[in-house]
């Protein structure tokens, strides 16, 4: 309760624009139905609260998992399948432009595999950091 008292009003009307949906912004889980002229969607493993979707692995930067691997092998739901289906809910939210922020530790080696994997056009994938 002290926190919530000692909270700055502009985090509180904030905090009630989001929840009444009068936000410009949306979360990746959020937009499902939704579209946008323009899309920003902000790709960071290391922020994400829960471990049930991973870009890194997805964009075949990060190692699987043992689980993953049996998952995939046994035909079962994986990670891959629901980051590339939360990935695919995003993407198709834009009616006009889309631009996708992916964070990494190595932005050069995440570049090359983005680029190999065929998603985006080659010329449309930038490392920000070079």
């Amino acid at each position: 309760m002290q926190k919530l008292l000692h909270t700055p009003m502009k985090q509180l009307w904030g905090y009630r624009t989001y929840i009444e949906e009068l936000s410009p912004f949306e979360t990746h889980q959020g937009v499902k139905g939704a579209e946008f002229s323009r899309v920003l969607i902000v790709l960071d493993d290391e922020e994400g609260r829960h471990n049930q979707f991973c870009y890194g692995k997805l964009f075949g930067i990060t190692p699987l998992s043992d689980t993953d691997e049996d998952n995939r092998s046994e035909g079962k739901e994986s990670i891959l399948d629901r980051t590339r289906r939360l990935l695919y809910v995003c993407c198709s939210r834009a009616g006009k432009d889309l631009a996708v922020v992916f964070f990494a530790d190595d932005p050069v080696t995440a570049h090359a595999a983005i680029t190999g994997l065929g998603l985006f056009p080659n010329e449309d994938v930038h490392n920000l950091m070079s």
